[in-house]
């Protein structure tokens, strides 16, 4: 494990192209994701993007008790992190948010499940 400076700054560090997050920096990005303004927002997503499945775990157990803002947030990334090849349990959290009570969380993983591959999203759906 790399040690980081004493002045490390996430959202600083969020900005420069050769950052490559960790996985314990998930929380504070699933924070600025849900929270942040729209800057930090887009620069969190990428962020947890490369991340991977680490952060795809995390943001579906924190979209359960999200307000529904934070909520379609972290259902975007959720299916813009998974890619045309989702885990099943990420298809199942994206199936599951198609019947959400908030239509911004709905067309949220509505995209997500357009984004796979094959019809497997659609027979489910």
């Amino acid at each position: 494990m790399s040690r980081r400076a004493a002045g490390f700054d996430l959202a600083k560090s969020l900005g420069d192209p050769g950052f490559t997050p960790s996985r314990r920096d998930v929380p504070a990005l699933l924070e600025l994701l849900a929270e942040g303004g729209a800057e930090e927002r887009e620069l969190a997503q990428r962020a947890l993007r490369r991340v991977g499945e680490p952060a795809i775990a995390m943001a579906m157990e924190r979209a359960k008790e999200a307000q529904p803002e934070a909520r379609a947030r972290l259902v975007g990334l959720v299916g813009r992190a998974s890619g045309a090849e989702p885990s099943e349990a990420a298809r199942a959290f994206l199936l599951g948010a198609l019947e959400d009570a908030e239509a911004s969380v709905r067309r949220r993983a509505a995209g997500g499940l357009g984004r796979t591959r094959g019809d497997a999203a659609v027979a489910e759906a």
